[in-house]
């Protein structure tokens, strides 16, 4: 895990699930490379796959905001009640032994979400100016 994101010690072993990064809809371009390589395509040869025009090249701005979600299993019954490598060690055994036996009982799921500051969004319009845009723009649309 992400320095971030370190659970407290609290005596309940848990296990990492997995964890999803979701960009700013204005974050890095994913397209740029495949768009490159698409117009060599049709310069270069003959090609007869129909070309999409779009009106604008890309909405994205290379914005690093991110929201980073983890997913955990936390296992109640095989809490340890004192922190001491002895302890935690005998502890994870025992969930291990549980886990391949699959006696592991119920684990409770825990997400832990960090949200970005809102200072990391850079290169976009945000806060009060973007709902002033975004006001005009829909009264311009009615």
């Amino acid at each position: 895990m992400s320095g971030a994101n370190q659970l407290a010690f609290d005596g309940i072993p848990y296990v990492h699930i997995g964890e999803k990064i979701l960009w700013c809809h204005q974050g890095k371009d994913k397209r740029k490379k495949k768009d490159l390589q698409d117009t060599k395509s049709y310069v270069n040869d003959h090609c007869y796959k129909r070309k999409r025009t779009y009106t604008q090249v890309s909405k994205k701005k290379n914005c690093p905001a991110a929201i980073h979600i983890q997913q955990l299993a936390k296992f109640h019954n095989f809490k340890v009640h004192r922190d001491t490598p002895f302890f935690r060690a005998t502890a994870a055994k025992q969930l291990h032994q549980a886990l391949n036996e699959k006696k592991a009982g119920n684990a409770g799921m825990k997400y832990l979400i960090t949200l970005p500051d809102p200072s990391q969004h850079r290169n976009h319009i945000t806060g009060k100016v973007m709902q002033i845009v975004n006001e005009h723009v829909t009264s311009t649309l009615r």
